[in-house]
């Protein structure tokens, strides 16, 4: 019968966690650039933010009705608002790209090198097993034999501890993500609390109609 050669239970239990995480990560990582698209998307003709470009059209229609229409000018001031929310839009994408955006793409690339360091550990045990089954069906000894089949076990182990490497590595990226998370909370806060603050005073000078 041909013998397989088997992991460990802790290898096992370390790949366990790293599929996991690979689905966690694929999953999370399209809805984050869903999300990335709706800050950053752009309009077509200028190429601004859709919320300065909604803003750049109120001023604009604001300054044509009559200077002494109430409408008009709280028109420009909403207007005006809105891009300067536009701006701070825009500092928020850019701190979410440089955090925790890369931080999920740098996981991503580490999932794939992992990926393919399973391929060639499958590759190094199927012909380690190979080289181990011609030794045990040998009906008598045969140095070159034994010989190919340690090679392939160097080659295999070679392997392995790469494999387990990386997935030590990749499980050490969490304390990473976590900081990242972090950052992105409070980077989303300032979002909101500069965006409060604008419309609040954008509110303040509207006054009542």
């Amino acid at each position: 019968m041909s013998s397989k050669t088997e992991t460990s239970e802790e290898f096992r239990k370390l790949e366990q966690e790293i599929d996991a995480k690979r689905d966690f990560v694929e999953n999370i990582s399209g809805v984050s650039e869903t999300y990335m698209k709706t800050l950053t998307k752009r309009t077509k003709a200028d190429k601004s933010l859709i919320v300065e470009s909604l803003g750049t059209t109120m001023s604009a229609l604001g300054s044509q009705l009559s200077n002494d229409s109430e409408y008009g000018k709280s028109l420009i001031k909403t207007g005006e608002g809105l891009q300067q929310i536009a701006e701070v839009q825009l500092q928020y994408s850019v701190k979410l790209k440089a955090g925790f955006m890369n931080s999920l793409e740098r996981v991503k690339e580490e999932l794939k090198d992992y990926q393919q360091l399973r391929k060639r550990l499958e590759a190094r045990r199927l012909d380690f097993d190979s080289k181990t089954n011609k030794v045990q069906k040998s009906k008598k000894e045969r140095p070159e034999l034994e010989e190919d089949m340690r090679a392939a076990q160097a080659r295999y182990e070679e392997v392995m501890a790469d494999t387990h490497n990386k997935m030590v590595s990749i499980s050490e990226l969490e304390e990473v993500q976590h900081r990242d998370l972090i950052d992105f909370v409070e980077a989303q806060l300032e979002y909101f609390r500069k965006g409060m603050e604008i419309m609040t005073k954008v509110q303040q000078s509207l006054g009542d109609p």
